[in-house]
């Protein structure tokens, strides 16, 4: 699924992980048919928590949790990412990998993607392979007021501000 073909509540909190490669279409089903007894079930202070959760291009889970309803608490929170820790330890997939840099140097959002380790993605911005204008997914944005900007020019996301 592409980032514009999907988009959280209004008030959504985020969290978002980048797996460490592409998924196949059956771990996706498999990942995501697991996530639905657990957020049926996710609770904060014994409230039902109202959540939602997608992969997008073939690699980033998106955990929605809706606002208007109930926020998480601190237990809850730890509850949903030790779930993801399990399921990818269960799966070989590291969820939880911070160096993870999924962008287009076509300047134009495609399911067909890039993935680099920071390292890499850091080499060919050096090199002047990654421009000003290639487009990267903002993995750190924590709203749903926020998700219109999930893809961004490099210029203007914060992976500019640490290459400045």
């Amino acid at each position: 699924m592409l980032p514009s073909e999907w988009s959280p509540a209004p008030h959504a909190r985020l969290w978002i992980h980048t797996a460490d490669r592409p998924l196949t279409a059956d771990e996706q089903s498999q990942m995501l048919g697991d996530f639905e007894p657990f957020l049926s079930t996710w609770a904060a202070h014994g409230e039902a928590l109202k959540a939602e959760a997608v992969i997008l291009l073939d690699r980033i889970l998106v955990v929605a949790l809706d606002l208007d309803q109930v926020s998480a608490t601190g237990c809850s929170i730890d509850s949903m990412l030790n779930f993801v820790r399990d399921q990818g330890g269960q799966s070989g997939i590291d969820w939880f990998d911070r160096h993870q840099v999924v962008y287009w140097d076509s300047g134009e959002v495609q399911a067909e993607c890039m993935q680099l380790r920071t390292p890499e993605f850091w080499a060919l911005r050096k090199a002047g392979r990654i421009q000003d204008d290639a487009l990267v997914c903002d993995t750190l944005i924590p709203s749903a007021s926020e998700w219109p900007t999930f893809v961004k020019p490099f210029s203007e996301s914060w992976h500019a501000q640490m290459w400045n």
